[in-house]
């Protein structure tokens, strides 16, 4: 749900209601995500596996499959793999792995919008190097 500075007490209704038996996420909302989407870069073992952009379908803004959005396996720029190795290297201890979510930011450069090490979705069936970078991570850690 997208709500203006004029809906913040329709927004907050939602909230309230949804809050008892759901998790929620609030995030800014940033005009990149609709037109340009968002990238997602999977980090196994301090290495990126892999990255994949994530699109929302014409006239929305959310990226995800359940409302119509797409994925694409891509390149990350060198910029966004800066980023997205400098969050995962701002952690106090290592991880086995990360996802670090990006879009383009005001100032024209990649601004993480997630960064999360608990994960499920790592959209290993587009990368078939990122699985077995995974496994050999899992291996080295038994």
């Amino acid at each position: 749900m997208k709500v203006g500075s004029q809906e913040l007490p329709r927004g907050q209704h939602h909230l309230d209601r949804l809050q008892p038996t759901e998790d929620m996420l609030l995030q800014p909302y940033i005009n990149a995500v609709a037109k340009t989407g968002e990238i997602s870069v999977v980090i196994v073992d301090g290495e990126i596996t892999h990255a994949v952009r994530k699109h929302a379908e014409p006239g929305d803004f959310r990226v995800h499959s359940d409302f119509g959005g797409s994925v694409t396996l891509e390149d990350p720029s060198p910029a966004v793999a800066n980023v997205a190795l400098a969050a995962v290297s701002s952690l106090l201890e290592p991880v086995m792995y990360a996802r670090v979510d990006l879009v383009e930011g005001p100032e024209r450069g990649p601004m993480v919008m997630e960064f999360e090490v608990v994960e499920p979705e790592l959209f290993f069936a587009l990368s078939d190097h990122a699985i077995e970078r995974f496994v050999a991570a899992v291996e080295k850690l038994l």
